[in-house]
């Protein structure tokens, strides 16, 4: 939706200020058409943050491509949904009693990968 704003503002306000180049109103038309053209060039930009990867949905399809960490340049009209692929670990350590009465330690590690949008 940005994406399609900042195009039309800068195509309305580039045609206004070709009209109007020997107006004073001319600089104000050229403002409007640079902010425009940022706005929308900007949509076409991402940041997939390190630890994740970036799906692309364009209007409910999903691209079986991914987007690794870093800029990138999508389609505008695409979604990017960051899906986290960082490994996360809980370790516990415990002292129980053995079969004898003994004292043991017993450690125990759980490594999962989050998923999360």
């Amino acid at each position: 939706m940005r994406f399609m704003v900042g195009l039309l503002t800068a195509i309305t306000g580039l045609r206004f200020w070709w009209t109007q180049r020997g107006s004073p109103r001319a600089t104000g038309f050229a403002v409007a058409a640079i902010a425009g053209a940022v706005l929308a060039l900007s949509q076409i930009l991402t940041v997939v943050p390190a630890g994740y990867i970036g799906v692309v949905d364009l209007f409910g399809r999903v691209s079986p491509d991914v987007l690794r960490p870093g800029l990138r340049l999508v389609n505008p009209l695409a979604r990017v949904v960051p899906m986290s692929v960082m490994t996360q670990q809980a370790k516990e350590s415990l002292d129980v009693p053995s079969a004898e009465g003994l004292a043991m330690q017993v450690e125990a590690s759980l490594v999962w990968t989050t998923s999360r949008c």
